[in-house]
C-alpha cells in the first residue's frame, strides 16, 4: 500500500502553513516579464534591482522577511 499517486503533497512552514512549491529561474522570470505590460498600462514601472528581488521572491531563495529588512533599509530605517 503505497502513496495515492494522483494526491499532490502539500508544501507547509514550520508553522503548518501552505506554502507554493518553488518556481525555476526561467518560471520567475516569466512571471516578472507577464507583470511588465500590465505595470504598463497603470503607469508604473519596476527597476531591474526591483525585477532581480521579486525574481528572487518567486523562487524561494529570498525570504519576505529578507525583502522586509532590504525595503527598510533602502527607505533610511537601520535595522538588524
Amino acid at each position: 500500500m503505497g502513496q495515492d499517486p494522483t494526491v499532490l503533497p502539500r508544501h507547509t512552514t514550520d508553522q503548518g502553513e501552505p506554502v507554493t512549491p518553488r518556481k525555476t529561474e526561467a518560471e520567475a522570470r516569466a512571471a516578472v516579464a507577464a507583470m511588465e505590460p500590465i505595470m504598463a498600462i497603470e503607469g508604473r514601472e519596476m527597476s531591474d534591482a526591483d525585477k532581480e528581488l521579486l525574481v528572487e521572491l518567486i523562487q524561494g531563495t529570498t525570504t519576505i522577511e529578507e525583502v522586509t529588512k532590504i525595503i527598510a533599509r533602502e527607505a533610511g530605517y537601520e535595522i538588524d
